[in-house]
């Protein structure tokens, strides 16, 4: 793996969201300790967390987002490869747009499907914030913003045994967003 300096990425976004390769190979040019355990052991399951923006881009100046998380995609599968002969299992997990406190701005929290759906009009968003969030939430097919615990339960089935065939896959949970 190359060596880079994270300190000379001049994107606020990769500094948050670094792929995790940039800062193993910035540590060693070996796997991290972690990996090189779970190889001894002959088994092992890691979930990678991407978004399904490393797999599809917005507009709005989100490419260095897509960009961080585009790369622990193609970490993943590079990682599923090579610890394929040692029984590791490596995803990544790609949620949608999500009800946490980073997309707390842009949220509504009187809006949603069943509102409209039992609303015969559409209240509009008052800030720039609320009509990006509007934005989004209308392009999810569900018509709703994603749950955390949504995306913690597919994590939890891709460490378990019913995922045990299932390596360098992109598992996207978004609402149908990305089909």
């Amino acid at each position: 793996m190359m060596k880079q300096d994270p300190q000379h990425l001049s994107s606020a976004s990769l500094s948050t969201n670094p792929p995790p390769g940039i800062l193993a190979g910035h540590h060693s040019s070996t796997p991290t300790s972690e990996v090189e355990d779970i190889r001894l052991l002959r088994r092992g399951i890691i979930v990678n967390i991407s978004s399904m923006l490393g797999s599809i881009a917005l507009p709005d100046g989100t490419a260095a987002y897509c960009a961080s998380k585009g790369g622990v995609l193609n970490l993943t599968r590079q990682l599923a490869l090579d610890y394929a002969p040692y029984l590791v299992n490596i995803n990544a997990l790609c949620p949608g747009f999500l009800e946490t406190a980073m997309t707390a701005g842009n949220r509504r929290s009187s809006q949603s499907a069943q509102d409209i759906t039992h609303s015969s009009e559409l209240k509009e968003p008052s800030t720039s914030a609320e009509k990006t969030g509007e934005r989004m939430r209308c392009a999810t097919p569900f018509g709703e913003w994603g749950k955390v615990e949504d995306v913690a339960r597919m994590a939890v089935s891709l460490a378990s045994a019913d995922a045990a065939w299932v390596t360098g896959a992109e598992i996207v949970s978004d609402g149908g967003l990305v089909l």
